[in-house]
């Protein structure tokens, strides 16, 4: 019979020590979610090899693929709401999708957006050696000219930026009319981690390399061992962050988790925090500026808040977060 973890916090939390002390893991958080509640949520470690700051349940990192999860449940709430079906055609939903095969484009399906099996390679080597000077937009003209290597579905190939044009194709028929990046960060931020409550999570690379709690990239050098990675080596992500761009923290991957493990349901005592409120600062657009977003900083902690139209010239900007007394300011 599976025991509880309740029962076995402190002989787990040795595993991990001995594990990461074993492995020369800089720092790392896990948490475990029973029977639909969070049991367990620590942080070991350091955020940085050679500092001492700690790894807590609320350091931010990089989700890394992990964000290709969330670009599919976005897709899943416009089929819910009827936005449109896993089996329209792509170029139905946005016209000017192209590939480098005119019959694989005019055919191919929303769902297959995402099934790493239309027969397109991988193409990282020039998103990663080559995303200075990209944006959102280039993810199109990328795919405009890749070729397919095999027939629709007789293989697998992982493919980073049928992903990214999955999730900028879904957002932009939620509103045509804000540039495909802002679009998707929008929708994101709105449908995905503020019902959630994931109050941290964020896809604004900027803001989240500014916290004053996130964790540093490492890697292994030739011989081995730990060596620190400059964070702007990750900043590639940007322009296909629907494939990967999210960064987050364990406490609201819980709160992630928690929702796929309800069928999607969001509840919001299964939230990180037990308690939240909704903050939400009124904006009339008198001038036609409205701004894409602003950071409102809460206890020193940087939340992206992006505009929510109720009316002609009326917005909200609404962000989830712990009920309480707070410091903030924007």
């Amino acid at each position: 019979k599976t025991q509880s973890i309740e029962k076995h916090q402190e002989d787990f939390t040795r595993f991990i020590e001995e594990i990461i002390t074993k492995f020369k893991v800089p720092g790392l958080a896990i948490a475990i979610v029973e029977n639909g509640n969070s049991v367990f949520k620590k942080g070991f470690g350091v955020r940085e090899m050679g500092k001492t700051d700690p790894v807590t349940p609320d350091t931010l990192m990089m989700i890394g693929s992990v964000t290709k999860s969330f670009t599919t449940l976005l897709m899943a709430t416009l089929v819910d709401d009827n936005t449109f079906s896993w089996s329209d055609k792509v170029v139905s939903l946005y016209p000017d999708f192209r590939l480098g095969d005119a019959g694989l484009t005019q055919n191919l399906l929303i769902e297959q957006l995402a099934c790493a099996c239309i027969g397109l390679p991988r193409k990282d080597l020039p998103m990663v050696f080559a995303y200075s000077q990209k944006s959102p937009p280039d993810v199109f003209k990328e795919l405009a000219i890749m070729k397919p290597t095999t027939e629709l579905k007789e293989t697998f190939q992982y493919q980073n930026h049928m992903l990214a044009a999955a999730g900028y194709i879904s957002a932009k028929a939620i509103d045509p009319n804000f540039p495909v990046g802002d679009t998707f960060d929008r929708s994101m931020q709105t449908r995905i981690f503020n019902p959630i409550g994931m109050t941290s999570t964020t896809l604004d690379f900027n803001a989240a390399i500014n916290s004053n709690n996130r964790a540093t990239p490492h890697a292994l050098d030739l011989d081995g061992n730990n060596m620190v990675i400059p964070i702007d080596r990750e900043r590639f992500t940007t322009y296909v962050r629907p494939a990967g761009g999210i960064w987050s923290s364990v406490a609201d991957m819980t709160a992630y988790m928690i929702t796929e493990l309800n069928n999607g349901i969001c509840d919001p005592k299964n939230s990180p925090t037990a308690e939240y409120i909704n903050f939400t600062v009124e904006y009339f657009d008198t001038e036609g500026q409205l701004p894409e977003y602003v950071h409102l900083v809460i206890d020193n902690t940087i939340h992206m808040m992006q505009p929510i139209q109720s009316s002609k010239n009326k917005y909200f900007f609404s962000q989830l977060i712990p009920a309480g007394s707070h410091s903030y300011y924007f």
